[in-house]
């Protein structure tokens, strides 16, 4: 990477790293090309920046297998955007077809990626199943624990296949477990409305028995009320209260009311039969004692 600087080097665009070393060499001494070499032989940091992420661009996975900082300020000279952009391409369609697992990023319109991420240990995968291999371009070994054969690899993803059908049938259980729970709830809420709903008439009920009851003669008390007003009826109004038909109802209700007891012919005609059943009928010999001689 070359960047604006009074350096020959640096403005005509070659790596000091590279031309330091070859100058070194031919017995043309500029700077100490030791240390130069040193520092490009050690890992650079900007690798160990890209070996600690989650995961890489495949931009980033080019620069790296290519030697290239692309954080570094600066310019590329025309070998090194060759280069990048040679690998670039390569490792884009690697994760197009799926030789390199990578997952889509930043979408066109078309439903195709602009960018691909791709994980370290997927990076390493990759690079390991190349005839020659490639190299891996970062620091450490995202690999280790990985199977190393074949047959391991179709092991580990049976497991991995056989979890994953295992926790996908568990969510499936729980989804229907909380299908059948909310259906429960419904049917619950459902019966608790019917229950209120026949609580409150089984209350209204209570109520205007209560009422009822409160309003209404019972026993003892009911005879005798039935007895006076029946009795009253056949001495006041010359009533015959056990007749087939009532006749003086309408007088006596009358009568009545200009008393201030308002009463219907209905409920009067009710007590009279009332007072019919438990009043015995005169005998004979009575009525006739009863008229005058």
């Amino acid at each position: 990477m070359t960047s604006p600087s009074d350096d020959i080097l640096d403005r005509i665009g070659f790596l000091r790293s590279d031309i330091l070393p070859l100058l070194a060499e031919a017995g043309v001494h500029v700077g100490d090309a030791g240390i130069v070499q040193q520092q490009h032989e050690d890992c650079p940091d900007w690798k160990l920046r890209l070996a600690v992420a989650d995961y890489l661009t495949d931009q980033e996975v080019a620069a790296a297998i290519a030697g290239i900082d692309l954080s570094a300020p600066g310019w590329l000279s025309d070998q090194e955007q060759a280069e990048l952009s040679a690998w670039a391409d390569i490792v884009q369609r690697a994760c197009a077809s799926g030789s390199l697992k990578a997952e889509g990023a930043d979408w066109n319109g078309d439903g195709t990626p602009r960018a691909w991420g791709v994980r370290l240990p997927d990076l390493a995968a990759w690079c390991a199943s190349k005839s020659p291999p490639i190299p891996y371009p970062l620091p450490g070994d995202p690999g280790m624990g990985r199977p190393a054969t074949d047959a391991g690899l179709r092991e580990a993803l049976a497991a991995s296949e056989k979890e994953r059908a295992e926790w996908k049938a568990k969510a499936e259980a729980l989804i229907a477990g909380q299908q059948s729970c909310a259906i429960l709830q419904a049917e619950i809420d459902r019966l608790r409305g019917e229950l209120k709903a026949r609580a409150d008439e089984v209350a209204a009920l209570t109520a205007e028995r209560g009422a009822l009851r409160a309003d209404a003669l019972a026993g003892k008390a009911r005879t005798t009320a039935l007895k006076i007003i029946g009795g009253l009826a056949m001495t006041g109004h010359g009533m015959t209260i056990h007749a087939d038909r009532l006749e003086g109802i309408s007088e006596m209700v009358r009568d009545l009311q200009r008393a201030g007891a308002e009463i219907t012919d209905k409920t009067l005609r009710e007590w009279i039969k009332g007072a019919a059943a438990v009043i015995d009928p005169p005998s004979k010999d009575a009525s006739s004692a009863a008229k005058p001689a």
